[in-house]
This record gives C-alpha cells, structure tokens and sequence, in this order.
C-alpha cells in the first residue's frame, strides 16, 4: 500500500512539472510595431476626397509615440503652405495584432489599421459622415 501511494504522488508531481516549451511567452510589445511618422496621403469625408500634399501646399502628418507596450498617443498635424501649423489633434489608442494587422482603438472612437507601413483612420463626423484618412510611413 506504500508503494502505491509513494507511485501515486511521483506521478502527480511528474505531471505537474511544466516543460520549459509549454511556458507562456509573454506579450509582445506591440506599441513599438506601430510608432513613427505617417504622411497623410488622402482624407475622403462621405464622398469627397481631399489629396495630400496638395496644390495650394497643404499637407498632413500622424505621429505615433508609445507610452507603454500596448498604448500609444496619436497626434495629427495640419500644415499650410511653408510648413505653418494649422491644426492639430491629440488622441490615445490601445494597440491589438491580428495576422499582420495592426489595430489601434482610440479612446475617440477612431480605429487604426496599420498594415505594411500603410495607416488607414476611420471614424464618424458629427453630421454622422464616415471620414477616412490614409497615411504611409
């Protein structure tokens, strides 16, 4: 009767033993995946497509800082011609992957698709317009 219970715990204390290929690896920073400078290439409000840069010199720009491995802040800036700052827009974002998409919720609403150095930025005006804006790194 011993040796059965002396076999039973050896082979509950085999079994609970973790292999070092079963550990869980941890969260990847995906944050630092994303971060950088996008230039604005288009905004297209409900039909309407605006160009950038475009021919009266205005451009656009998405700088993507990260804040911790999974947060990031989103700032969008508006130049006119000569480099003039016209407007800017602040908004923070949580990054998710899937495949090799990159996902950032912003806390606007506004969602981020970042795939291949492309950026894409969809949300909803006021007049309940769909508004995307596409960026490349």
């Amino acid at each position: 009767m011993k040796i059965v219970k002396l076999l039973l715990i050896l082979s509950v204390l085999l079994v609970g033993c973790s292999k070092d290929s079963e550990e869980v690896e941890p969260d990847p920073d995906l944050a630092s995946q994303v971060v950088g400078k996008y230039q604005l290439l288009s905004i297209t409000v409900g039909s309407a497509v605006t160009n950038f840069p475009n021919a009266d010199g205005r451009r656009g720009e998405y700088d993507i800082v990260r804040t911790d491995d999974t947060n990031v802040k989103i700032i969008t800036s508006y130049y006119l011609a000569g480099d003039k700052l016209f407007a800017s827009n602040l908004r923070e974002g949580t990054v998710s992957k899937s495949g090799d998409t990159y996902t950032v919720n912003a806390t606007d609403k506004s969602v981020f698709t970042i795939k291949g150095g492309n950026l894409t930025d969809s949300s909803i005006n006021s007049e309940n317009q769909k508004i995307v804006s596409v960026a490349k790194k």
